[in-house]
């Protein structure tokens, strides 16, 4: 493959001139670019139409994908491409990607780290799935949704920073991090998803932002270590068992008026248990009594 030396893009002629620059190839000299080879020839990859793929499943160590090969510009992480790569312990993704598939690295229960860079704009659902190693995330803020169930079961994952340019987390993305102790909930969101954080046994704060209405189905249920919870006026409609548990004790919770009452309590916190063993306040600061609340 050639590029124009005029204008230093790929050589792409329309009607005998460069389609980026205009001008004619003639007495330009051209060049061989080195990024449109693969300078590493010996890894276990192939390129479809801009998509990567790893070819051996059992393939062990660590890859640094190349922006080109075979002539191609890599431009997406294929769906399942290194799905259950289980050896695979390191990536590093060129600037070019801009998709990462679904389940693109899910079950790759070796993966200690992944940069994902600023030119990726969309994670596939599942992608990082059941990665049981996968420490630390740093999301970029080029990214504006998370999909369902992205990084369920990143049962090693101790924190991450959802960016503030993401308005949508979907279904049980972050399910069964059982280490994730903080997580920042941006301002765009307007719904917690069904089971976003359910099994989040060691994350023990929780502040909702105001511009969420909804909260999904068991979004926060087990979440056992939760310690402060703050529930914003903003809030509509709590799906039950929002943030069940039957083991959390000591908690202080700030709720809207508008859902106290013992029935609702019991459907959207858990067992009995848990909530005599909580503070519980409403939207004004207001210490509630249980005793006084009605059934329903």
């Amino acid at each position: 493959m050639a590029i124009c030396k005029n204008c230093g893009k790929q050589l792409i002629l329309r009607n005998g001139k460069c389609i980026y620059c205009g001008i004619s190839p003639k007495g330009i000299q051209i060049k061989e670019s080195p990024q449109m080879s693969n300078p590493q020839p010996n890894l276990p990859l192939r390129v479809e139409y801009g998509n990567v793929f790893c070819t051996m499943q059992d393939f062990t160590g660590i890859i640094d994908i190349p922006p080109y090969m075979d002539g191609q510009r890599i431009t997406a992480i294929g769906r399942d491409a290194f799905r259950d790569c289980r050896g695979l312990l390191s990536v590093s993704i060129p600037e070019t990607v801009t998709i990462i598939g679904d389940s693109a690295f899910q079950d790759c229960i070796g993966l200690t780290s992944i940069k994902i860079p600023s030119s990726v704009t969309h994670i596939g659902v599942g992608a990082f799935e059941n990665c049981n190693k996968l420490a630390s995330i740093v999301i970029p803020d080029t990214i504006t949704s998370i999909s369902d169930g992205t990084f369920a079961y990143c049962s090693a994952l101790t924190n991450v920073k959802i960016p503030s340019s993401v308005n949508h987390i979907g279904k049980s993305a972050f399910e069964g991090c059982a280490k994730l102790t903080t997580v920042s909930i941006p301002d765009y969101i307007t719904c917690i998803s069904d089971n976003t954080f359910d099994g989040c046994k060691a994350l023990t704060s929780v502040i909702i932002p105001k511009s969420v209405s909804c909260i999904g189905q068991g979004a926060f249920q087990g979440c056992d270590s939760l310690k402060f919870l703050c529930i914003p006026s903003s809030v509509d409609m709590i799906e039950s068992g929002a943030f069940w548990s039957d083991r959390r004790v000591g908690a202080q919770i700030t709720i809207p008026r508008k859902f106290l009452n013992k029935c609702k309590l019991g459907d959207i916190l858990g067992s009995i248990r848990s909530i005599v063993s909580s503070t519980i306040k409403d939207e004004k600061g207001i210490v509630v009594n249980l005793n006084d609340l009605p059934d329903s």
